[in-house]
């Protein structure tokens, strides 16, 4: 789903058994680096799933995401230099997925989460920002996120996807021009 140009943006990388890092083994998987300024501050590895030698799924998987490094961080937080609107998503696919599509037109952030937007100075990062569209995931915890921003400043709105669908599943289930649209048709929904 992610084009070559995309994956090299955000340097991506794989490693398909576990590594050492900082004291730490982590698992094998899809690898981001944690970027601030010029400098690499952390990675975190979206695992892949654990298999059993039949090919079934085994039952104790570990965590979706694995992170070393300190504090916080913003992915793509140069982007809100280049526009006047951004995109707020929960995770990091999320993120490069809609950086991807529409990047040339919104900065696109994400702090890893739902719990690391609460962490986050939102006044602050979004000062120049005309609109913030906040795309949490269409399950629970997105529902109770989307809850805590609503009415919480005029400039913050809420992209609202279908339930059980984060971006990247919704991106999935639909040909590139309706995502684009439903997108798009959410912005000028809010703005009229």
């Amino acid at each position: 789903l992610l084009l070559p140009h995309t994956i090299e943006q955000f340097q991506l990388g794989y490693c398909a058994e576990p590594f050492e890092i900082g004291g730490r083994t982590m698992p094998g998987g899809i690898v981001i680096p944690l970027i601030s300024g010029n400098s690499i501050t952390g990675f975190k590895v979206k695992t892949h799933p654990l298999f059993d030698e039949g090919g079934l799924l085994l039952p104790e998987q570990p965590p979706k995401y694995w992170r070393i490094g300190r504090g916080s961080y913003t992915l793509n937080r140069n982007s809100l230099k280049l526009h006047k609107q951004s995109f707020v998503t929960e995770g990091e696919f999320d993120a490069m997925l809609l950086h991807q599509f529409f990047g040339h037109r919104y900065g696109v952030v994400t702090f890893g989460g739902t719990s690391d937007v609460n962490k986050a100075n939102l006044s602050a990062l979004f000062l120049n920002q005309e609109r913030v569209w906040f795309c949490y995931d269409g399950d629970d915890a997105g529902h109770k996120a989307a809850a805590k921003m609503d009415g919480k400043n005029k400039r913050f709105q809420l992209v609202h996807l279908p339930d059980g669908h984060d971006i990247t599943s919704f991106a999935l289930a639909n040909r590139t021009e309706d995502f684009m649209d439903y997108f798009e048709s959410q912005i000028v929904e809010v703005a009229a």
